[in-house]
């Protein structure tokens, strides 16, 4: 019993049976039963704990929004949504099941961010400071291959803060394309 939520022995196995059946699909070799088990099931109370405090602090997904990440998943799977939802149910997963497991995992993942942001700050200062000491290092001849790098945006950023993090962004990429090290 996870405050007003059940896990029943039925959810459990069945999120057993998944998991042991991914990690044979993987070529990994499962750890022992009772030691899975007990990483299921605190996984699974860890995560209705966390689903919980969404609800109560009014996190949620939108319909239209849970439908166009599934269409993503889809695309990312080249296929169409009819086509995900046939080769869902080959595998014996129900769809509904499977949105309701996106929708738990989109706001998870919301819950999370606000949770992080609203405790950890890294103040400019301290990235440029961290970049300082990163120069001034020894080891200068390590190199990074960046896929990504992310300019925060506040929520209800004026155009004025748009223009300069669009700024910034620009200019970091205008410094990366010129070689600097």
């Amino acid at each position: 019993v996870v405050n007003e939520s059940v896990i029943t022995r039925h959810e459990l196995d069945e999120m057993l049976r998944a998991m042991v059946k991914q990690l044979q699909k993987q070529g990994v070799q499962p750890p022992p039963p009772a030691v899975l088990e007990k990483q299921m099931l605190e996984r699974i109370i860890l995560n209705q704990v966390q689903l919980q405090l969404a609800k109560e602090t009014g996190l949620t997904v939108a319909d239209d929004e849970l439908d166009q990440t599934l269409r993503r998943i889809a695309q990312e799977n080249k296929m169409t949504l009819h086509e995900f939802h046939n080769a869902l149910e080959h595998d014996g997963v129900s769809f509904n099941k499977f949105r309701s497991e996106i929708r738990d995992e989109i706001i998870l993942v919301r819950l999370k961010e606000r949770e992080v942001t609203n405790r950890v700050s890294v103040t400019e200062g301290e990235v440029d400071n961290f970049l300082h000491t990163q120069e001034s290092s020894p080891t200068q001849n390590e190199e990074y291959r960046i896929a990504h790098i992310l300019v925060m945006v506040p929520d209800q950023a004026s155009s004025s803060q748009l223009q300069m993090r669009r700024e910034r962004a620009e200019a970091a990429l205008a410094r990366l394309n010129n070689g600097v090290e």
